[in-house]
């Protein structure tokens, strides 16, 4: 999933994944599929001047290989890899319980979605709404000031 800074969920991607895990091409899919989302970073520019949706953030697990920061820095969009460990900085994580909470939810209602994986995940993130990702984003930067008070 890619949200942006002023709470728009930009891109969402599913994948039902039979027999194997995530590998790196999917990864670079993700990315070619997200890239004509984001704003133009501006390099040099005051970053309160910056587009919302400029960088892309995403941990170090497996998937994450130089071939998909190659791509990214080929097509000069700005990336941010977090420590290995780091859930409390990450807002998409947040963002993801929520939609959980949501799959929860409709699969209590409609346990018939449990039939269209697809379906399901679609309508769960159309619940999540701006506010929550705004509010996963100040929940994060309220760790950052705790972290740096200390």
């Amino acid at each position: 999933m890619a949200v942006s800074a002023d709470g728009r969920i930009l891109y969402f991607q599913s994948v039902i994944v039979r027999d194997r895990g995530l590998k790196s091409a999917d990864w670079r899919l993700f990315l070619q599929l997200h890239i004509p989302n984001p704003g133009v970073y501006v390099p040099g520019h005051p970053w309160h001047l910056q587009a919302s949706n400029c960088v892309v953030m995403f941990d170090n697990a497996p998937i994450h290989t130089v071939g998909g920061d190659t791509f990214l820095e080929n097509n000069g969009v700005p990336f941010l890899r977090m420590p290995a460990y780091s859930p409390d900085l990450r807002p998409i994580e947040g963002v993801f319980n929520d939609l959980k909470g949501m799959i929860r939810i409709l699969v209590y209602v409609q346990p018939d979605l449990l039939d269209n994986r697809h379906l399901l995940q679609a309508r769960a993130a159309s619940f999540i709404t701006r506010r929550q990702v705004i509010g996963q984003l100040h929940r994060v930067d309220k760790v950052i000031d705790a972290v740096l008070s200390q």
